[in-house]
């Protein structure tokens, strides 16, 4: 096993926090060499599968078309305030969805990463499965349940191709709350106009965040980060999330959401499929 080192945790959203750090204490993490700015995570293609439309797709770079928004002297948007509108539209949205698919492309220290999802808003705690690379960059695929409390990874060869029980990470990684989360920190919200994503039509805003007031446990203590945090959030037409996009320093993410409501089910792993944390240490000495 690799030797483990603590790597930091992306400022904003939580990125798969509880499930991060599980993998990095069941796998090993090391350092991948310098950090490298990322690219915006709105100018970062998307996988072939979540390509938008040629024929539809506004072709301009969110974060080059409205960059100016964020880096003026004077805080007041170039626009009308569309704050009012756009928490309507995004409260109505999320009172409907029950079920969703996510996909994340993590940009962190010039590294790319692909997170795949899905999540049943019924259950409580919340349910989630969730596909993600390893964080100590090996070849390794980690899948991970999230379910009445417990999380249950299978690394593979790594867990015997059993999965490890890890009790007291009982948050899965949900793209929808960590955007209730910053709610109470915006500043200012500016509706851009409308944009096709994956063929459908949604409201793009660009949404400036003030990250001293995010909530505790959103940035971890001693991060720096800067005045504003400038959100891109694509809302459809039943002001669903159906992408967002930020950059802070080195760390991009860009999230789409998709197939809200369809049946999902997540189960949890057959008992003799399951590790104990304590056997899965044991099988490593």
């Amino acid at each position: 096993m690799a030797t483990s080192r603590h790597r930091r945790r992306p400022v904003a959203p939580s990125l798969l926090a509880g499930v991060c750090a599980a993998a990095l204490v069941f796998s090993g993490c090391g350092t991948r060499g310098e950090d490298v700015a990322a690219p915006e995570a709105s100018e970062v293609s998307p996988p072939a599968s979540t390509e938008a439309e040629p024929d539809t797709q506004d072709s301009t770079s969110p974060a080059e078309e409205s960059e100016d928004i964020a880096g003026q002297d004077d805080p007041a948007p170039v626009f009308e305030d569309d704050s009012e509108a756009f928490f309507a539209q995004f409260e109505q949205g999320l009172a409907t969805v029950q079920t969703a698919e996510y996909e994340m492309l993590l940009w962190d220290s010039g590294y790319p990463s692909i997170f795949t999802g899905v999540i049943d808003y019924t259950r409580s705690p919340i349910a989630a499965a969730l596909t993600m690379p390893a964080p100590d960059g090996s070849e390794v695929t980690i899948q991970a349940i999230a379910l009445d409390g417990v999380f249950y990874m299978n690394m593979g060869e790594r867990s015997q191709h059993k999965w490890v029980e890890a009790t007291g990470l009982t948050e899965p990684y949900d793209p929808i709350g960590d955007m209730r989360n910053f709610s109470q920190a915006i500043t200012s919200v500016v509706l851009e106009g409308t944009v096709h994503e994956e063929g459908v039509p949604a409201e793009r805003y660009t949404v400036m965040v003030d990250p001293t007031k995010l909530p505790a446990g959103e940035v971890e203590p001693g991060t720096i980060l800067p005045e504003e945090i400038k959100y891109k959030i694509y809302l459809d037409a039943e002001g669903r999330p159906i992408r967002s996009a930020v950059t802070i320093g080195t760390t991009s993410a860009d999230i789409r959401m998709r197939n809200f409501n369809a049946p999902v089910t997540i189960d949890a792993p057959f008992p003799d499929q399951i590790l104990s944390f304590e056997e899965y240490q044991g099988s490593l000495d």
